[in-house]
């Protein structure tokens, strides 16, 4: 138990994971797998579909698919797979809710232990870990992390992260303690490198919470930041040449908006309302807007540093949250979105955490008032994850029906319910919102080959293929399209090509014999 609380956390702990797991179980039994991402990750991953075998255990601890590496994630897919399948989503949303749970019960435990380093007293400190964990973990931002399947990924990471921390700033004086620790962030980095920068952390939390010097706490978190390179450079090879990088920003882009996306982010985390699956990135962003913006982040930034010996709990709280909001800031960009709820889910505690540093007294009834608040609003936001076309339906309203990605992915879903008309407006706006969306211009142009539209397939074909290089299904479109216009040169090119970059398209390879049988050459 930490030194300085009255009473033991383990029973606050326990309440709060419950309420935690509590407030996800009715949607877990209610919601289904989304045809984003999940597909990819379980439901159509033959590795997945086949359970936790031995060649699926090397799957996991080798694989770089979806220019991921997370080995202890995939495991925890196979386990799931093996004992639910992957038809129903029920036996995976229930595990997650669990999981979350006991996130919320940790988080409880470490806020205790830092309250503890902080000096903190009194019986008010009894309760008020639990009611910081309760806040952060029925807050509707953490609903996408725990309602969607795929981001897995983001509860492991915590439970292992703040695991690690747990450990460390409990046992970790100790070798035993400290090599626990160590495994702890290894396996957090091993489910998704979201606890990457912890090694500043720990220096950080070691010279405010224990007083260690400089020297001393790098020392102790050198092999900490050690594992986080080799993580990164196991991230780096599996970048796949295949990603779509057509739609991400230019450097220069993703630096202007970042304050305002980090204000928009601030602004959902205290209001939050209008939460959505998908952020569309700000453009057009004016020097002024930029320069108000970050001299407001600059300004908060030198305030929580000139009062850090007056507010410790603060300065400690907003370390946490810098240090793990960064990487995910959209500074370096990730996707065609702003940001994403669920890459909020390692972050907020920071927040809450400093804000907790003032709940003394009477205003301890203050969470309380805040978590019976948000209650509801997560069990809303919950729902809209029930299934695909709820799902970005909802995104469409909330505010992102200009946005290519939520318009292509409805297009996919109409096309599943058969609801042609709607799918094809659907893609059209895709299209309209990012003319380069090189896999809303495949559809198009399939569309229209379908439809004996060969001049216009062959305009999006062009566009498919100029942004996704080495797509097969791509060039053998383009091809068709090339063919019947006029241009067989042209077409027994790309018909090699797709063939080459997947011999398992048998009509490339055939189609190329016959060109060539008939005398044709590819075009240079």
């Amino acid at each position: 138990m930490p030194p300085g609380v009255d009473g033991r956390p383990w029973a606050a702990a326990a309440i709060a994971g419950l309420l935690a797991f509590s407030v996800y179980l009715p949607s877990a039994f209610q919601n289904a797998f989304v045809e984003y991402d999940d597909p990819a990750f379980i439901t159509q991953e033959p590795q997945v579909a086949r359970g936790l075998t031995v060649a699926g255990v090397w799957w996991a601890l080798t694989s770089t698919d979806q220019i991921n590496y997370i080995p202890i994630t995939r495991l925890s897919f196979l386990i799931d797979a093996s004992l639910f399948g992957v038809e129903d989503a029920t036996g995976h949303h229930v595990v997650s809710a669990v999981i979350h749970g006991l996130n919320a019960a940790l988080l409880c435990l470490l806020f205790a232990r830092v309250l503890a380093m902080l000096g903190r007293r009194g019986k008010e400190v009894k309760w008020l870990p639990a009611l910081l964990a309760v806040v952060w973990a029925l807050h509707p931002l953490e609903v996408e992390a725990v309602s969607w399947a795929s981001s897995r990924k983001h509860l492991l990471a915590f439970a292992f992260g703040v695991g690690s921390l747990l450990i460390y700033f409990g046992r970790g004086q100790t070798k035993g303690g400290y090599a626990m620790a160590l495994l702890a962030f290894a396996l957090s980095l091993g489910s998704k490198a979201t606890f990457a920068a912890v090694p500043l952390l720990l220096v950080a939390w070691d010279r405010r919470g224990r007083g260690l010097d400089r020297r001393r706490s790098a020392l102790r978190a050198l092999p900490f930041a050690t594992l986080s390179a080799a993580v990164a450079l196991a991230s780096s090879v599996a970048m796949d040449n295949e990603a779509n990088t057509v739609l991400l920003p230019r450097a220069a882009e993703a630096v202007m908006a970042a304050p305002g996306d980090l204000a928009a982010m601030l602004g959902r985390t205290f209001a939050p309302f209008g939460l959505a699956c998908h952020y569309p990135r700000r453009t057009g962003v004016t020097w002024l807007e930029f320069g108000l913006l970050a001299a407001v982040a600059a300004a908060l930034a030198s305030g929580v540093w000139t009062l850090r010996g007056r507010w410790p709990g603060v300065a400690m709280g907003f370390a946490w949250f810098v240090l793990l909001w960064l990487p995910v800031s959209g500074v370096i960009p990730f996707g065609d979105q702003a940001s994403a709820d669920r890459l909020m889910y390692a972050a907020l505690p920071g927040l809450v955490f400093s804000l907790g540093h003032f709940v003394r007294g009477a205003w301890l009834a203050a969470p309380v008032v805040v978590a019976a608040i948000l209650v509801p609003m997560t069990l809303r936001q919950a729902g809209t994850w029930r299934d695909t076309l709820t799902l970005f339906e909802h995104a469409a309203a909330a505010g992102g029906a200009s946005s290519a990605t939520v318009q292509f992915q409805l297009s996919l879903e109409y096309a599943r319910r058969g609801q042609g008309l709607k799918s094809m407006a659907a893609l059209r706006s895709a299209v309209a919102a990012e003319p380069r969306y090189p896999q809303a211009r495949h559809n198009l142009a399939a569309a229209a080959m379908r439809s004996r539209r060969p001049a216009e397939a062959l305009e999006h074909a062009r566009v498919a293929v100029e942004g996704l290089p080495r797509w097969a299904e791509a060039h053998l479109v383009l091809a068709n399209a090339l063919y019947e216009t006029g241009d067989p040169s042209a077409a027994l090119k790309h018909y090699l090509e797709a063939a080459r970059l997947d011999p398992a398209i048998p009509t490339a390879a055939a189609n190329a014999k016959a060109l060539r049988d008939a005398g044709i050459e590819p075009a240079e």
